[in-house]
């Protein structure tokens, strides 16, 4: 350490000196201040930012994002079939119903294949099966919890059973009469209270319950419009009739029911009778 800085340390031992120390720094503090003021110096101020502008791909990027759009209704894509209800985002289509599998696929194309030689359009039923509750519309977070409910107070109140449709063609056409089904009847008295058991359910959720007195069910075809008129002509109605009866035997249309169906969107869910 230098000699000045020693004598400069060796000054500084009162309060008194002290102060006398922070008034001088402080007066030339402000001296120094009113110089700089009275020169002018300028200081030339600081440019602006330029903002680069975001390049188009990144603008694109999200452009054609899935989550953002509202599928196109378009009836040609599928079959000419109407919505019942609109298209809304997070809402999933679903159902409550027992599968038939492919217990009458060959049925079905003779029905079809008569019915088309007749020049009715008709379509068969990709997936034959009785409804057990209407299409009703539930939020994607509803569902774990929705399943959950079908097997604690169906699923596991209810023993496996069986049904056989009668063979007597039924048609019938839905809620807007865009379509018209030829169906078999089924009846079991299990159906009813399953339907109830249901209802209760989709009552929690604000959402339609069943039919008053329905009429259980089994569709096989279908027809665009409602040709409830056409179907009935007794030429057509007879050989549907005789087609039907020539199917089989009651053991050939008997259908274990051992599990509910449940789908959701693009998704089935499984509900086990115990």
């Amino acid at each position: 350490m230098s000699s000045n800085a020693l004598e400069f340390i060796k000054g500084y031992s009162s309060d008194e000196d002290e102060t006398n120390i922070v008034a001088d720094f402080v007066q030339e503090a402000k001296k120094r201040t009113l110089e700089n003021s009275d020169s002018q110096v300028s200081v030339s101020p600081k440019k602006k930012r330029s903002v680069l502008p975001v390049p188009k791909a990144i603008q694109d990027l999200h452009k054609n994002n899935a989550f953002d759009q509202v599928p196109e209704d378009d009836p040609s894509l599928h079959d000419y079939r109407v919505r019942l209800f609109p298209h809304v985002r997070g809402n999933w289509a679903t159902y409550v119903y027992i599968d038939f599998g492919q217990t009458f696929e060959d049925l079905q194309n003779r029905l079809v294949n008569f019915l088309c030689g007749k020049n009715i359009k008709a379509k068969t039923i990709a997936t034959p099966h009785l409804s057990l509750s209407k299409v009703v519309t539930l939020q994607h977070h509803w569902i774990e919890d929705f399943v959950k409910s079908l097997q604690d107070n169906v699923g596991n109140n209810f023993s496996p059973f069986s049904l056989c449709p009668e063979l007597s063609p039924k048609l019938l056409v839905n809620e807007n009469k865009s379509r018209t089904f030829l169906t078999l009847p089924c009846s079991h008295p299990g159906l009813n209270q399953i339907v109830r058991k249901v209802d209760s359910i989709l009552t929690e959720y604000n959402q339609d319950v069943f039919y008053d007195n329905p009429e259980f069910h089994v569709s096989l075809a279908w027809c665009l419009g409602d040709v409830r008129e056409s179907l009935s002509d007794p030429g057509i109605r007879d050989e549907l009739e005789k087609i039907i009866k020539e199917f089989g035997q009651v053991e050939d249309r008997v259908v274990d029911v051992t599990r509910l169906f449940c789908k959701t969107g693009h998704k089935v869910f499984f509900v086990s009778l115990k």
